[in-house]
């Protein structure tokens, strides 16, 4: 079976690619990120079982991974902190205490 000859993708076309996959990576992290927030805060965990927020991240394994599960967690608490704080008082590097 002979497959269509592909013609090697264009720098533009490769760039266009880039710029589609942080749009649509972009939408996905502000649909979860609140999400993973609240069963963290709320402790959903807990009352699924789990001893720490940290082992029901871990036990997302392979569908999400627990480090990515952090990730849109402190996503959340910047962004709520971010909303609730005067323009330009939180600088890069400052350290942010999320709710236990």
């Amino acid at each position: 079976m002979n497959e269509p000859v592909k013609s090697m993708m264009t720098k533009q076309e490769a760039e266009e690619k880039i710029e589609r996959i942080v749009q649509k990576t972009g939408d996905w992290y502000e649909q979860v990120a609140p999400i993973v927030a609240d069963i963290r805060d709320r402790e959903g965990w807990k009352v699924l079982g789990f001893s720490s927020f940290k082992d029901y991240a871990r036990s997302l394994g392979e569908e999400l991974g627990w480090q990515r599960v952090y990730q849109h967690y402190d996503k959340a608490v910047v962004e709520r902190i971010s909303a609730s704080s005067p323009a330009g008082t939180i600088q890069r590097g400052d350290t942010v205490s999320p709710a236990m």
